[in-house]
């Protein structure tokens, strides 16, 4: 799927949140979740470039925040783009993104990927990968974020690797008859047998849903470049529902080039129930 790099003016989106019925943030979270703020010891870790840096704990009460480490256990978030982006943080809503969620203590990774305009799967994955275990968080305990082809990585990555979660934005069941796409490697294809035609290359939902216990998926009603019915068929597969808030159509957002507080949101509470 194409990126496009836009000047854009941040637009912070005031409707009410689609995860207010999600069970994730039921019983455990007040129902705030989404404004509220954890214990004020914050541990967190800060991905930059090639190097990783532990965030020390520092208490309210003015405690020297050098004094000790903090064990890691919440994860780091991963921005897989959309294809074309040869500058992820000045592309779409990426590096925005990963301001407002490092301005809030959350680690998160916005790096450029290799092969930028064809975003081939077997350069993306085991980069996406490589990224991951770059993260002191541990490779497996990642949420990975994932735009139009960065969504298509995204599935096929949780295919062979455990992460703790997965966001999906402007995904696609098929490569909707672009050859480009088909080269890509991520989707299903239909062959001619001596015995008929034939499906290879078939997303393994199962495997995915194994190897990631919690998806959530982002799509629009006038997506110019993805029907609703692919991103459906996303959804189906993965077996997400609107009603709890682990799917969501939010209307006239196009393919999601503009930064969208519902993302900031559902990962900030992804992060904060850690």
């Amino acid at each position: 799927m194409v990126c496009h790099n836009p000047k854009y003016i941040c637009i912070r989106f005031r409707i009410q949140s689609f995860l207010s019925l999600s069970p994730l943030i039921q019983g455990t979270l007040h129902k705030n979740i989404f404004r509220s703020r954890l214990n004020p010891i914050t541990p967190a870790v800060m991905f930059t470039g090639q190097k990783k840096t532990s965030v020390l704990a520092a208490s309210s009460d003015g405690d020297d925040p050098t004094a000790s480490t903090v064990s890691i256990s919440k994860p780091t978030i991963i921005i897989c783009p959309g294809n074309g982006c040869t500058n992820i943080k000045r592309s779409n809503w990426y590096g925005h993104l990963q301001e407002e969620l490092e301005r809030k203590g959350i680690p998160c990774v916005c790096e450029n990927f290799p092969d930028p305009n064809k975003a081939r799967r077997e350069k993306w994955i085991p980069f996406i990968h490589s990224l991951a275990e770059r993260c002191e968080s541990g490779e497996k305990n990642v949420i990975l974020v994932g735009h139009s082809s960065g969504a298509q990585a995204t599935l096929r990555y949780a295919e062979q690797y455990s992460i703790k979660a997965a966001v999906l934005v402007s995904a696609t069941y098929s490569d909707l008859g672009d050859r480009n796409e088909r080269e890509s490697g991520y989707y299903p294809q239909k062959i001619s047998t001596d015995g008929g035609d034939k499906e290879v290359n078939m997303y393994n939902f199962e495997a995915m849903k194994g190897n990631c216990p919690l998806w959530y998926q982002f799509h629009s009603n006038n997506d110019p470049f993805i029907p609703l019915n692919e991103a459906e068929r996303i959804r189906d597969g993965l077996g997400l529902k609107e009603i709890d808030g682990h799917y969501c159509m939010l209307p006239g957002r196009s393919h999601f080039f503009e930064p969208f507080s519902e993302l900031t949101d559902l990962l900030e509470a992804l992060y904060q129930n850690y």
